[in-house]
């Protein structure tokens, strides 16, 4: 072959042969020279075999068939790792792609989808503590949360509750004491609506308050309570107190119910006298009324409350239901002149 610059030399425009020749210098053969000595090569051994995964170009690795398969296994990527693609926007070019921008580019697009699931379950999201007087509830990681031996009285639910819930999800919240009974305190982001907030464990007790988020509010409304073998279903339950007719008018809570009660009768009287003595109902919707058979005048005297016993001319107490709760009920005392003595009362439950 003439001398020739390579330059001057016609264009191959195609993917070599196998076969097909390159003038390398050896420079490990000095038989020409010390700067090496001329010869052939195939194009076979110019391009890297599969197992050579070290080829490179001015430090850049070459994709070649195979180097994947034969490179080092990474399990879990981080978001700065790169994945080769080609882009089909630019005459497919090769560019690369973060981990990161896949992530967000697949998350974008599988919120977009509606999906119905058929026969797929859902495994809610759980967090758990024994005890604590201010519980940390973070509603974005949280479906369900559980104290499972409540030590000290809960004095906010509120005060590290977080998150950013959505209208209608729904919480679970799961109480049990220690063995003592606890105050519960709920503070202002939740709200009876449809099931009154317990106030109190029951003793050794699970207790279940369910919520859905109301976003009109922006509260978690209280939609149920269940307490651990607690369930009227038809039952009653016979509790007794008594009630100092001097006491101040205020709340009372009556507790050892074992159940969230729907109606009460209260059968009443003063104790070692025959005046003041009655009965009384409260419904569902905790409309009352009484009747105080023997009031101070030896007459019978109809009331729109639970309780109303009357001893003395102006001398009075009576009571109405504020509330039922997860264990039994809270009546408001109210009192007129200054009555004195013993009120015994029968509280029936249902």
């Amino acid at each position: 072959m003439p001398d020739n610059k390579i330059s001057n030399l016609s264009e191959l425009a195609e993917v070599p042969a196998s076969d097909d020749m390159f003038v390398v210098v050896d420079k490990s053969d000095t038989t020409m020279s010390a700067s090496g000595t001329t010869k052939k090569i195939q194009s076979q051994y110019v391009v890297p075999t599969i197992a050579d995964a070290t080829f490179s170009v001015k430090g850049k690795s070459l994709l070649i068939e195979g180097q994947i398969n034969g490179a080092t296994s990474k399990t879990t990527p981080v978001n700065a790792d790169e994945i080769g693609i080609t882009d089909s926007a630019s005459s497919y070019v090769l560019k690369k792609l973060t981990w990161s921008n896949l992530k967000a580019t697949l998350k974008t697009y599988f919120d977009s989808l509606t999906t119905t699931l058929t026969n797929k379950r859902i495994t809610p999201r759980n967090d758990t503590v024994v005890s604590s007087a201010t519980p940390t509830i973070n509603t974005d990681t949280t479906d369900m949360f559980t104290i499972t031996a409540l030590a000290a009285a809960i004095t906010s639910m509120t005060t590290n509750l977080s998150g950013t819930p959505t209208s209608g999800q729904k919480l679970i919240i799961r109480i049990k004491d220690d063995g003592t009974a606890r105050a519960i305190t709920w503070g202002a982001s939740f709200v009876s609506r449809g099931a009154t907030l317990p106030t109190t464990t029951v003793l050794g007790k699970y207790t279940y308050v369910g919520f859905l988020y109301n976003s009109v509010a922006s509260v978690w409304d209280c939609v149920d309570v269940k307490i651990e073998g607690a369930t009227n279903n038809g039952n009653s339950k016979i509790i007794t107190a008594t009630r100092d007719y001097s006491a101040v008018a205020g709340d009372v809570a009556y507790t050892g119910v074992g159940f969230t009660p729907t109606s009460i009768r209260a059968i009443f009287c003063k104790d070692s006298a025959s005046v003041g003595d009655g009965n009384g109902f409260s419904d569902s919707s905790k409309t009352s009324f009484c009747v105080n058979t023997r009031q101070n005048n030896g007459t019978a005297h109809p009331s729109s409350t639970l309780i109303y016993s009357d001893i003395a001319s102006g001398q009075y107490i009576s009571a109405i239901v504020k509330s039922y709760d997860a264990d039994g009920f809270t009546l408001t005392w109210s009192k007129t002149g200054s009555p004195t003595g013993t009120l015994n009362i029968g509280f029936i439950c249902n």
